[in-house]
């Protein structure tokens, strides 16, 4: 690709300018914003790279310039961006040991592809505070086979879970298709598909279906304060027949809320989802498509025919939303520094069927489902954090409740799912491991 100056004109005649070769290294950055950070802890940060050069960008060394503190280098690594391609990148730095202040900083960038590269700095702002969580967005694509128009979504999500599978978190809603599950409520309704929303308060506002759209959307925000840490403390099948699938996850609250200002919701995904019969092809209206989606993402539909056999990832086969309401155990009121523990079995995960299948059933892959635990504001539908952890195989113990444990002379030790051993003193509901002599049981407190 090759630019060109005016045309300069000189005693009435006209020389054009000799061609400007674009470099074969250059880059620039977007200012920033405002991020936060924990006291003297390093912490991550996201902002827009344009590769303004011809050879895919891989690899970028930058200076951290704080005034009144010695400047800090750091070299990141990330996946080929290609010529004028943008994507949001995963910075570091470390932040000043000042609870409380506001700190300008500058980022200036020194090296690209390991080759030096003078640039001037891009500033944003650090705020330093004592409770930063992992602030994670959600982009959730309301679509089905049925709509040619769909690759948008697919194409999004597929984007998202290649570029941010950290940060964002990708759901698909399918209506009318065999994975339109109807026994359960979509958190926002919409006549048309696709629609892909971010943090169910955003509407991509292009639909174009690419990460560097509907993803970097929602990668701002993560920059952001969260005002709740979302924690998937586990994600596990109870059983072998993968029947049941058991969620819990911890809400930390930097501030009070009020009673039932939020909610929490569980989400059961599956990826790989494919079928044989013909309502199980995507539509494509893409065909053929010459736009500038340089993307490869897009070559199985610019390169495809009328409809696309794909797999589906992201689907969402079961959630706890009751009617559009939100989750049945909305968030206490808290004070403070709270935290406050949610748990769900889903069950009958088995049964769950194809739209319109009355003999054949959703579950096709168990080693490739997830749960999602989101927290809302109950009134504006906002996410405001959400995590998400792949649903662990059973341990071939098999799901009992605490009146059927095989009683013996030895005491019975209660652990948590992550190891640690509690006293069977007025146990909370949820779900435990117990140890009694040589036998190892599964138990659930109800």
């Amino acid at each position: 690709m090759k630019r060109f100056l005016p045309g300069i004109t000189i005693l009435g005649l006209t020389a054009l300018a000799a061609p400007t070769a674009l470099a074969s290294v250059d880059m620039s950055l977007m200012a920033f914003g405002t991020t936060y950070a924990e006291p003297g802890q390093e912490f991550e940060f996201y902002d827009q790279i344009t590769n303004k050069g011809t050879e895919p960008l891989t690899s970028l060394t930058y200076t951290q310039i704080i005034e009144g503190y010695e400047d800090k280098s750091f070299t990141i690594e990330f996946d080929p961006i290609g010529e004028s391609g943008k994507r949001y990148i995963a910075f570091k730095a470390v932040a000043p040991d000042e609870l409380g202040a506001t700190i300008s900083m500058k980022i200036r960038v020194t090296a690209a592809n390991g080759q030096p590269l003078t640039k001037n700095p891009v500033s944003g702002k650090v705020v330093i505070s004592d409770f930063v969580p992992t602030h994670r967005a959600l982009v959730e694509d309301y679509t089905g086979t049925w709509c040619p128009w769909c690759p948008q979504g697919f194409v999004a999500l597929e984007g998202i879970r290649r570029d941010y599978p950290q940060r964002v978190i990708g759901i698909a809603y399918h209506s009318s298709d065999p994975m339109g599950v109807s026994t359960f409520a979509v958190p926002q309704q919409t006549n048309y598909a696709p629609t892909i929303r971010v943090n169910r308060n955003t509407n991509d506002p292009n639909n174009t279906g690419s990460s560097a759209n509907a993803g970097s959307s929602a990668i701002r925000t993560a920059n952001a304060l969260a005002s709740a840490a979302v924690t998937m403390e586990a994600s596990e099948w109870l059983d072998k027949e993968h029947t049941q699938a058991y969620a819990k996850a911890t809400v930390e609250f930097a501030n009070q809320v009020s009673e039932g200002e939020c909610q929490i919701e569980f989400l059961l995904l599956e990826d790989g989802l494919t079928g044989t019969s013909s309502s199980w092809k995507q539509g494509n209206n893409y065909a053929g498509a010459t736009a500038p989606w340089s993307d490869p993402l897009w070559d199985i539909f610019t390169k495809g025919g009328s409809y696309v056999k794909v797999e589906f990832n992201d689907v969402c086969i079961a959630n706890t939303l009751k009617s559009g309401s939100g989750f049945a155990g909305s968030v206490p009121q808290t004070a403070g520094r709270t935290k406050v523990t949610f748990e769900h079995t889903f069950k009958d995960v088995d049964k769950i069927k194809e739209a319109g299948s009355p003999s054949k059933y959703i579950l096709q892959n168990p080693d490739k489902c997830r749960i999602v635990a989101i927290l809302s504001n109950r009134t504006s539908k906002a996410a405001i954090n959400c995590d998400w952890a792949p649903v662990a195989e059973a341990s071939g113990i098999l799901d009992i409740t605490t009146d059927a444990v095989n009683e013996a002379s030895s005491e019975k030790e209660y652990f948590t799912l992550q190891g640690v051993k509690v006293s069977s003193d007025n146990l909370v509901p949820g779900l435990y491991i117990v140890r009694q002599g040589k036998q190892t049981t599964k138990v659930i407190i109800r």
